[in-house]
């Protein structure tokens, strides 16, 4: 009875529209930046191979930069974290033992990741999410102070180590062997991924996902970090009541705002083919995550005027279906751009790549509001909370009425 309760609580008291409209975001932003990954060369990407030089492609690529890169894969972590702590809050409400029904919720995301990774597109970020949230749950019943502490820590440390390493790649750069080599490698990743069928895709995406996720297991410090970020805004229940928080949330969005805008735009004032490995260090580890907890608290505040809660309502409808949207992009993405679909391949640049990822959001934004019209949430949304409360929560609406 009580795995039962805490089930239907999570569809009915708990739902906050901040969050599920800031996952819908979430997901926008994590599909226009990933739509390189999907449609360009992995080496092309690691060793910043310019690929389309034309000026609109060059705009675009600086816009994403700027405004989009790594502030919502942030979102997305800091959301993680936010919501580990209101799920810890909900089965002490409920009487329910948290840790062993956390842990079946990271193994079924990790069986989710590992899925997504080696079958459909290497870059996938739910089995890192799962492996750190057995590591988030040892900070449950810590307080802000030593969540935001700790998170601080953490974020600084990948920062730190990179600019004590210094630019590596600069002295690669002028070597011809390496991209002679270079060329090869992305000549081959182009025709593997654009003109090969399934089974030699599959060779190739699951060298590109081992490679994937040893580069990414250098950031997890920055990931734990941004958890524990959003665990403590979680604590302090700073998301969810807009009229309660309003100064808390000024203040976060003033800091936030001026150190990520700042460190941001540090590239168009400091110039130096030395200085290139510090600047991005700065603006992707700290700059973004920054960035990324600005639009968040932005958005927040929005949502307390009525008129911006109707036109971003929809957002929400995307963001209630988060797991099956983001897996659905995978899908739908490799079938264009993969060999055994489309074979659009290195064909792609970020102009109409981008275009293609707000159609795609489009057409989500439609179909996510058409499915919660007949049922309560998503279908691997519905496989995740069966196996983590162990009851099969009702999926169809009786009465098919449109949600709010």
């Amino acid at each position: 009875m009580k795995r039962c309760a805490i089930t239907m609580n999570v569809n009915k008291r708990y739902r906050i529209q901040s969050l599920d409209i800031a996952r819908g975001l979430a997901v926008l932003g994590i599909l226009l930046v990933n739509m390189r990954f999907y449609s360009t060369s992995l080496q092309a990407i690691q060793w910043q191979v310019e690929l389309w030089p034309s000026w609109w492609d060059q705009v675009v690529t600086a816009l994403l930069r700027l405004f989009v890169e790594g502030k919502f894969l942030a979102i997305f972590a800091l959301l993680f974290g936010y919501g580990m702590v209101m799920s810890y809050q909900r089965a002490i409400e409920a009487g329910v033992r948290f840790v062993p029904m956390y842990t079946r919720r990271l193994l079924i995301l990790a069986v989710f990741g590992l899925i997504h990774g080696l079958l459909v597109w290497y870059g996938d970020i739910l089995l890192h999410y799962a492996l750190l949230g057995f590591l988030l749950l040892f900070f449950r019943k810590c307080a802000p102070k030593t969540l935001y502490t700790c998170a601080l820590l953490l974020l600084a440390s990948v920062p730190a180590l990179l600019l004590l390493q210094g630019n590596p790649s600069a002295d690669l750069n002028s070597n011809e062997e390496f991209q002679a080599w270079l060329e090869q490698a992305i000549a081959l990743d182009t025709t593997i991924y654009g003109s090969g069928d399934y089974r030699v895709i599959l060779q190739k995406r699951v060298e590109d996902w081992i490679s994937s996720t040893l580069n990414q297991v250098m950031f997890y410090p920055q990931i734990l970090g941004l958890f524990l970020l959003g665990a403590g805004l979680a604590k302090q229940r700073i998301l969810h009541e807009v009229g309660t928080t309003g100064r808390s949330l000024l203040r976060i969005a003033a800091v936030s705002g001026v150190m990520g805008i700042g460190i941001t735009l540090i590239p168009l004032v400091w110039h130096g083919t030395e200085s290139n490995g510090v600047q991005e260090a700065l603006r992707v580890l700290i700059g973004a995550p920054a960035m990324g907890l600005f639009y968040l608290i932005v958005l927040t505040i929005a949502l307390g005027n009525k008129r911006w809660q109707r036109i971003l309502r929809p957002l929400g409808d995307v963001g209630r279906l988060a797991l099956t949207n983001y897996l659905g992009q995978s899908l739908l993405c490799t079938l264009i751009f993969y060999g055994y679909g489309l074979g659009w391949f290195g064909k792609v640049g970020p102009l109409v790549g981008t275009l293609i990822a707000v159609v795609i959001f489009g057409v989500q934004l439609a179909v996510s509001r058409m499915w919660l019209r007949r049922f309560h949430m998503g279908p691997l949304e519905w496989l995740w909370r069966t196996g983590t409360y162990l009851s099969a929560p009702p999926m169809r609406r009786a009465d098919r009425s449109i949600t709010t």
